[in-house]
């Protein structure tokens, strides 16, 4: 138990200190955007005697390091500000939307796995340079590409020119279920459509792909790497020699071991993926954090600005830390160490 503790404190030190800078940014940049933040948050329509109250309520009476203790205390105990057009805590409004972020970052890390996995596995199974070297510059390609240009691209070529998928929304107007979880596909589920299974499904599919297409790519080239590591190892030579397939080699024991990186690239990149939320739910005008931050931008409701970066930094940290702690659990290192010592 020590010996766990000693190893995961610095990654939660880490945590707590990316989570403190990026709150001390968040208030050195809401103190230097000109304005009068007690006027932004109380309202258009407020009155002299409303925008005073609002002040001393927040602390912007007070001195300017007075002002990041209460930040920080207000962040500590979940008060990520409230939206000054909603006029709802913004903890409020973003757990209602945050459902649908999820269902989305779900499904292209779904599409990452499959689409980066499968292709990895063939490429090592069938070990030819010809063939290697094409999906290798594919998954290049495929990851230097734009989001903002490829759902454009996708928008028009499979939705508007085919008419294959939706472009945009959620569900087709006019079709509507019942809203129990917030996920749209899982909704539909539960209200036994499949009509409305089948559309929630369609909406979703070109997010998923513009969003996960990146991580596929970083996930190809992750664990076909390892797969080549991997199959270089003796032992693969010695079950080569006592008849096993290379199917058998790649399921039963090298992809055993590859994996554990690649899941890790993966763990990361859910965290980024709520990033990435914010371009793809505004191109295809989906509900969710991403295009809550973009309207709260366009209606310059900065409380709402800042408690949603808050937010989303928090999840970025937060699954980064559970990617470093599930890494040091699964590391066959570790393992080796453990079954030695016993």
């Amino acid at each position: 138990m020590n010996a766990t503790v000693r190893r995961l404190a610095p990654r939660v030190l880490s945590t707590l200190l990316t989570l403190w800078g990026l709150a001390t940014a968040m208030f050195l940049i809401n103190q230097l955007i000109p304005g009068d933040q007690a006027a932004a948050a109380a309202g258009r329509d407020a009155s002299p005697e409303q925008i005073e109250a609002v002040r001393i309520r927040l602390g912007l009476d007070r001195p300017v390091w007075e002002q990041y203790v209460l930040h920080l205390d207000r962040l500590v105990h979940g008060d990520f500000g409230t939206s000054t057009v909603t006029l709802q805590p913004v903890l409020t409004d973003l757990g209602r939307l945050l459902p649908s972020s999820v269902e989305l970052v779900v499904a292209a890390m779904v599409f990452a796995l499959v689409a980066g996995s499968v292709p990895a596995l063939f490429d090592a199974s069938r070990g030819r340079p010809a063939g290697g070297v094409m999906l290798r510059l594919t998954a290049v390609t495929a990851g230097g590409v734009p989001a903002f240009w490829l759902a454009f691209l996708l928008q028009y070529l499979l939705g508007t020119r085919l008419g294959w998928f939706p472009v945009a929304s959620r569900l087709s107007p006019g079709l509507d279920v019942p809203t129990v979880t917030g996920m749209t596909t899982v909704d539909a589920v539960l209200s036994g459509s499949p009509t409305a299974v089948s559309d929630a499904l369609a909406h979703l599919m070109l997010p998923a792909v513009v969003l996960g297409l990146a991580p596929a790519a970083a996930l190809f080239r992750t664990l076909r790497t390892s797969l080549a590591t991997e199959l270089s190892q003796d032992y693969v030579v010695v079950a080569r020699s006592k008849g096993a397939s290379m199917r058998q080699i790649l399921v039963r024991h090298s992809l055993r071991n590859a994996a554990i990186p690649s899941l890790s690239l993966v763990g990361l990149q859910v965290g980024w993926a709520f990033a990435g939320v914010v371009l793809v739910e505004s191109v295809f005008t989906r509900q969710g954090i991403g295009s809550y931050l973009v309207t709260a931008v366009q209606q310059k409701d900065s409380q709402a600005v800042f408690g949603t970066v808050m937010f989303t930094g928090l999840i970025v940290v937060v699954v980064n830390l559970l990617v470093d702690i599930g890494q040091s659990v699964l590391d066959p290192r570790i393992r080796r160490v453990r079954l030695a010592a016993a």
